[in-house]
């Protein structure tokens, strides 16, 4: 796998949003970006921490706001080796989904 950085080439929101659009999913923490994605309907997992700001709730992985946002929490502080095992779990699922739906295209 190659990792692209394209930070050097983001100048405006503009810029952002654009990239966004071309992803398959933004993984992140609290940023605008997460924000700007899930406003333009984009898919986003938000990897929050255990003492959350209130706009991400509690006891729910899905926001209110954005409905293609799913949410995985700290279910105590300071651990993320459980976030990111789920993370795993998701990008995986995501992976197999979209390598079904183009099996069953061509």
């Amino acid at each position: 796998m190659t990792l692209l950085d394209p930070t050097p080439h983001l100048h405006t929101l503009d810029d952002t949003a654009a990239l966004l659009m071309s992803i398959d999913v933004l993984v992140s923490v609290d940023t605008s970006c997460v924000h700007l994605a899930g406003g333009l309907g984009r898919p986003v997992i938000l990897l929050d921490r255990f003492d959350n700001c209130w706009r991400w709730l509690h006891g729910t992985p899905n926001s209110p706001w954005y409905p293609t946002l799913r949410i995985i929490r700290q279910t105590e502080p300071r651990q993320w080796g459980p976030v990111i095992a789920q993370l795993c779990q998701a990008l995986t699922a995501m992976a197999h989904h979209k390598k079904d739906r183009t099996r069953t295209a061509s």
